[in-house]
């Protein structure tokens, strides 16, 4: 939305372009921000502060009804050997290592 030649050479922006539902990470603190639009592996969107917000390392997937149903994922992360129980049918997982 917002942007400089600095920004455009790195494919980034000032701002994001909020009226077309483009957010930045929350974990971005770098000058110039990405811009994401949709599901992002590894973080849900946060309706409250309007950003994207990392999804504990547990997680694949997670939302904001997950993390409020006490940091729930809704998959599990697979690629850091984490994995729910086998027993667990509920929406939401808890995921162990280990």
């Amino acid at each position: 939305y917002t942007c400089s030649l600095d920004s455009t050479n790195s494919n980034k922006c000032i701002s994001c372009n909020t009226d077309q539902n483009y957010y930045p990470k929350s974990d971005d603190s770098t000058s110039f921000k990405e811009c994401f639009n949709g599901e992002q592996i590894g973080y849900y969107f946060d309706t409250t502060h309007n950003i994207y917000t990392k999804c504990e390392n547990k997680c694949n997937t997670c939302s904001l009804e997950s993390v409020d149903s006490g940091n729930k994922c809704i998959s599990c992360n697979t690629g850091q050997n984490y994995y729910p129980k086998s027993d667990d049918l509920n929406s939401f997982k808890e995921c162990y290592n280990g």
